[in-house]
């Protein structure tokens, strides 16, 4: 190894990071840096209702895994609800409580009053859930309603998806628009 060259290695392994340092100087001894990642604790924060923290606590060995779905669950429902809040727009919890915990984009929409929630930015699976318009071009739109996009397709009120062979844009058609009071009777958030 000459006197000019740098070294560089990084590792990962199943919980444990390992970062060498990098070495400038021959002679100098490696200095390894290791942080083992099972062990670090989780936290999340109680929350008065001014929004100020009250306490931390540890919940990596207390809650159960349902509890902690439960409290992203409740993160993704608290995004979800500040968008709306800034739009001056309420949802019941009904539909709140139906949109799946994993869908954790949340925006709002870019035309119209609306919320579009998302798996990611390519948007395989979408709720979009718009404020009624009484300009709407369909019925179903006239009130509030729900758009939903599953595994890239358009679902329509019976949960089948609206192929594109069927019709030029599916997204556009009165089917695509479920009303909000009869999707939030379905049994889950995607099918009747």
């Amino acid at each position: 190894m000459g006197s000019t060259s740098v070294m560089l290695g990084i590792g990962i392994t199943q919980g444990t990071t390992a970062i060498k340092s990098i070495i400038k100087d021959i002679g100098k001894p490696h200095i390894v840096h290791k942080v083992d990642l099972s062990e670090q604790p989780k936290f999340k924060s109680k929350v008065n209702n001014e929004g100020v923290n009250k306490k931390k606590e540890d919940i990596s060995s207390k809650d159960s895994k349902s509890e902690t779905e439960a409290y992203v669950k409740d993160l993704n429902s608290l995004k979800v609800k500040n968008t709306l809040d800034k739009l001056g727009w309420e949802l019941p919890p009904e539909a709140l409580n139906k949109i799946p915990k994993d869908l954790a984009d949340v925006k709002p929409n870019k035309r119209g009053v609306g919320i579009r929630i998302q798996d990611s930015e390519k948007g395989a699976i979408v709720i979009r859930i718009d404020k009624g318009d009484p300009k709407g071009k369909f019925p179903s739109q006239k009130v509030d309603h729900v758009r939903i996009t599953y595994g890239g397709q358009v679902i329509n009120r019976n949960g089948s998806p609206i192929l594109d062979t069927q019709v030029k844009r599916p997204s556009k058609t009165e089917e695509a628009h479920i009303p909000l009071s009869e999707w939030i009777k379905w049994k889950e958030w995607n099918k009747p």
